[in-house]
């Protein structure tokens, strides 16, 4: 099985966090406003860490997904390990992309090594999920698009991921691990250390509940 060399990075950020500083003081117990934009760091901060560990994104967000080639498309590229990247490959007709919960393809696009940009027509490929993740299916009669003279970043694929816009959406479990976390690091907040960068193991315990299987 070929797999074709890849990357994926945050395009455009969640609008609004899955907790409030409200909620997040009440429930520290946190009485004084003093500390509000501390604690709002430590929010964003949190989610990021609750997303990180479970490969999942809480609140709608926007991502892209470099590709050096289409699957099946080169003899040459060949794996026996294990791919970190939220992305994975079955048949050559399919991209999946691990990232969840996925909602939708934006926009399918090759390059050119000036960087100019060619939609591939989604009349060619449809999608659809499986646990969670998303699949861009070849359409039969259709053909991946060709590249010519670029090797590396070719194809690029926007995607958005996430429970939806509203934080109401997201997991309670989660939501409630973002807040003993920003518990935990205000509580901790004159330590020094990698610690202050790890969850409490319960809440880790709670998390590795959500992570998903890359």
């Amino acid at each position: 099985m070929g797999h074709p060399a890849g990357s994926i990075e945050l395009v455009t950020a969640p609008a609004t966090e899955p907790v409030t500083v409200a909620e997040a003081k009440s429930h520290a117990r946190i009485e004084t406003s003093a500390d509000d934009a501390l604690l709002s760091t430590y929010i964003t901060g949190a989610r990021q860490l609750v997303e990180q560990i479970t490969g999942r994104a809480l609140i709608t967000q926007t991502w892209k997904l470099t590709l050096d080639n289409w699957p099946g498309t080169r003899v040459d590229d060949w794996w026996d390990g294990v791919l970190d990247l939220p992305i994975s490959y079955g048949e050559s007709a399919l991209v999946e992309i691990r990232k969840a919960p996925f909602i939708a393809i934006s926009s399918v696009a090759t390059l050119d090594e000036s960087d100019v940009s060619t939609a591939w027509a989604s009349s060619n490929y449809y999608v659809d999920k499986r646990h969670g993740f998303g699949r861009l299916i070849k359409k039969q009669g259709a053909t991946w698009p060709v590249i010519v003279g670029r090797d590396f970043g070719a194809i690029q694929i926007n995607f958005t991921a996430g429970y939806g816009a509203d934080p109401m959406q997201v997991p309670i479990a989660l939501r409630q691990a973002i807040r003993d976390i920003v518990a935990h690091w205000y509580e901790n907040r004159e330590a020094v250390g990698e610690s202050m960068g790890e969850p409490p193991l319960k809440t880790r315990a709670l998390l590795n509940q959500y992570t998903v299987v890359r």
